[in-house]
């Protein structure tokens, strides 16, 4: 019954970010939220898209495509950034503690910042949202920069006026 109000709620959302809210007051995880609200959106032609993201290295062309790379590519992700964050959290503690800049250079839709805030959860630093004071994202689709933006948005809030997106074709 639960699934189904959770899923009832998702879908009279308007905007992404209220959706990613929604699932930061569940305590569940950001990541697999993401993947969750993906999933959901799957166009109708996402075997064609994501043939061609295969072809055109994965560079987004809209929210559709995101939501494909998402479905079919995010769950190959999750081991290497909780690998990454596991270890820079347990070798760097001390860098989480105080205010921080995060530069993501290929940023694509956002999915290392889904895991670094997850991974600050695990590691019971939630304040991490307070110390990031600024946030640069790099990535060659204007669109998956957008959406990377509005996670950190939501994720960093205290850093909103200061996320800043920069479209780079490597």
């Amino acid at each position: 019954a639960e699934e189904v109000w959770c899923k009832m709620i998702s879908e009279t959302m308007a905007t992404f970010s209220d959706k990613l809210l929604f699932a930061i007051q569940k305590d569940e995880s950001v990541y697999d939220s993401f993947f969750r609200i993906c999933r959901e959106g799957l166009p109708n032609d996402a075997d064609e898209r994501y043939q061609w993201l295969r072809s055109n290295g994965y560079v987004a062309r809209d929210e559709a495509d995101i939501n494909v790379y998402v479905a079919k590519v995010a769950y190959r992700h999750a081991p290497k950034f909780k690998w990454l964050y596991e270890k820079l959290f347990r070798k760097y503690p001390h860098i989480f503690q105080n205010e921080l800049d995060l530069v993501v250079w290929g940023c694509g839709c956002g999915l290392d910042l889904l895991a670094l805030y997850d991974r600050a959860l695990k590691e019971n630093n939630p304040q991490l949202w307070l110390s990031v004071r600024s946030v640069t994202l790099i990535d060659i689709s204007e669109v998956a920069l957008k959406r990377a933006k509005e996670i950190a948005e939501v994720l960093f809030p205290v850093a909103k006026e200061r996320i800043k997106t920069f479209n780079c074709n490597f």
